[in-house]
């Protein structure tokens, strides 16, 4: 299995993934960019494991710190073997358009939010997004929850862009939303929001994600298996470091 993110080239780059996928094609390296863009070193990766059979070493990207390193990770595709190429710039064709399109199946993973606050007003699925992604930077990637507030619009807008277009493209969706997790974020996402000041732009947003806690009993998450999607965002996940 490859992540997608193990490409990157800092923490600023995520978001754009240095491919113009609203043109659907690749970025160009320029002269005072001289190093290969993440879609390239994709491309290349993907062609050699899958179509050529060779031994790749398999890049590490650390959220922590912003960079990536290798460590000494080589693997090598059988001949009936499968090929995982995670990551949500995936349904863009242009990151493999070195393996045919046949032999590809491509998943689109997303969190549709099923639940409603009454009859008449639901739980945005942006929201429980938002939540995810809060507890996750907090726990993994060293942002608090304001950071994540300042650049959800950032997200947002990669998504329309970059994203949402491709999603016909997938051969399966998949929902993972959960109908539990808002009771599961609770104690890990409302202290984050109560540190947000009055004072500040984001508490709006804070206010908000906060009343909807609001309506819901935490939960103990001792017993949510170790192969559960929300094992990503609050640890103990059997993947490890493929997350």
């Amino acid at each position: 299995m490859i992540a997608a993110p193990v490409f990157y080239e800092s923490s600023e780059v995520p978001s754009l993934l240095r491919i113009d996928l609203s043109s659907r094609s690749l970025s160009k390296t320029t002269a005072d960019n001289p190093v290969p863009s993440p879609s390239q070193q994709t491309l290349s990766l993907c062609h050699n494991i899958s179509l050529q059979g060779k031994t790749v070493t398999i890049p590490h990207f650390s959220f922590h710190t912003g960079t990536r390193s290798y460590r000494d990770q080589k693997e090598q595709l059988g001949d009936d073997g499968v090929l995982i190429v995670e990551g949500i710039h995936g349904l863009n064709e242009a990151v493999s358009s070195s393996v045919p399109r046949r032999e590809k199946m491509k998943i689109y993973i997303s969190a549709l939010t099923p639940l409603s606050f009454d009859d008449y007003n639901r739980i945005p699925t942006t929201d429980m997004r938002l939540l995810r992604r809060m507890v996750r930077d907090s726990l993994f990637r060293s942002h608090d929850a304001i950071t994540t507030i300042q650049n959800w619009h950032k997200v947002r807008a990669g998504e329309e862009k970059y994203i949402f277009p491709f999603s016909e493209e997938a051969d399966i969706l998949f929902n993972t939303t959960l109908i539990y997790e808002l009771a599961v974020f609770k104690k890990y996402a409302y202290p984050l929001l109560e540190r947000i000041q009055p004072d500040t732009a984001e508490y709006t947003v804070a206010s908000k994600l906060k009343s909807m806690l609001s309506i819901v009993e935490p939960i103990d998450d001792e017993p949510i298996p170790n192969n559960s999607i929300i094992r990503e965002f609050i640890g103990h996940s059997v993947f490890g470091d493929l997350l």
